[in-house]
């Protein structure tokens, strides 16, 4: 959950670079680049953002990444993809394999930049594609941060969860139900934003995140209602997977586990290691699948670490909105610590 507030503009770290990684369908998916100020090649970290991979903006990075990157001179990279329930999962990945191919491509014509020396890091369904994009990249990262990942699809959690979403729009049922079947990707978006950044005028989101090209009309007001619907009904993650083209319940699970990274695992030749952020009171990812990640993880010998914070829920560490807040040591420097020893030159 992002804090209830909008940034100051100079809260967002400039200079940064818009680019467009690629067309699908006639939408553009988008990314940003904010450059490390170090005058030696620097590792880089691609972002992805969360909101259950239906809704968020990529240039509103969880708010301690790209100051607390930057501090240890790493260029960062926040990459948009398309969102369900027209995308599926599958979309979603092939979005986030290209938009690493772009980097791995491009950033070495942008910046003094060290390719191969790269983190994947996400939070929440972002969490899920940077612990699934890291068994399908190469070269590898070096590391990945699995900040509040849904790591399990197929977790029993999702068949019963469901939660009340704030937004009450001006679409009937039979307008919601459709766009909830709608699978023309010509209509898919990739940038919508979450409540919290909703509630506020068009003007002041797009001047808080230097994002001019932020929407918030009908289209994405519907968009917002189908998020709304889907959690109502514990749908969200099942939205993602495209249920009706599954016969069977026991079918779809089977593609759920295909698709999550805690079973991905089992046939992994290799995985880097990963350090795990995440509020021990969780409803929406229960931190089980970060604890049962990490013991995947650590019985194939791979270095793992993590900060687990008692009494917190979703994506807590959006908290950490400068260096001065209670916790950030605790948290973000035990997570940079970590990651900067394994992505150390070698």
């Amino acid at each position: 959950m992002s804090a209830p507030r909008l940034p100051p503009p100079e809260d967002y770290v400039t200079p940064f670079t818009d680019h467009v990684y690629a067309v699908k369908h006639g939408v553009e998916l988008r990314l940003r680049v904010w450059p490390s100020a170090s005058p030696d090649p620097a590792p880089w970290v691609l972002w992805s953002h969360g909101g259950a991979w239906l809704f968020g903006l990529h240039e509103d990075p969880t708010a301690w990444v790209v100051p607390g990157f930057h501090a240890r001179g790493y260029h960062v990279v926040s990459f948009t993809y398309r969102y369900a329930p027209i995308a599926n999962i599958e979309d979603i990945l092939t979005d986030g394999r290209d938009a690493h191919a772009w980097c791995v491509a491009h950033l070495p014509n942008l910046l003094r930049v060290d390719i191969e020396r790269y983190v994947l890091a996400g939070d929440s369904a972002g969490g899920h594609l940077a612990t699934t994009l890291a068994q399908l990249v190469s070269p590898p990262p070096r590391a990945v941060l699995s900040d509040h990942g849904l790591v399990d699809l197929a977790d029993a959690h999702y068949d019963t969860l469901r939660f009340s979403g704030s937004y009450t729009g001006e679409f009937g049922p039979e307008e919601i139900e459709a766009a909830i079947q709608d699978r023309d990707y010509t209509r898919a978006f990739a940038s919508v934003p979450e409540e919290t950044r909703a509630k506020w005028p068009l003007g002041e989101v797009r001047r808080a995140f230097h994002a001019p090209r932020v929407q918030y009309g009908r289209r994405e007001q519907l968009q917002a209602d189908v998020k709304t619907a889907l959690a109502e009904r514990g749908a969200w993650v099942a939205a993602v997977l495209h249920p009706e083209r599954f016969s069977s319940s026991e079918q779809l699970k089977a593609y759920a586990r295909k698709w999550s990274p805690l079973h991905m695992l089992d046939a992994a030749p290799s995985y880097p290691p990963t350090f795990f952020i995440h509020g021990e009171a969780d409803n929406i990812v229960p931190t089980a699948q970060s604890r049962a990640f990490a013991a995947k993880l650590r019985a194939r010998g791979v270095a793992v670490g993590g900060h687990y914070e008692p009494g917190e829920g979703h994506c807590y560490d959006e908290k950490f909105t400068s260096p001065n807040v209670e916790g950030y040591t605790r948290c973000v420097v035990a997570c940079l610590d970590f990651i900067g020893a394994h992505v150390a030159r070698t």
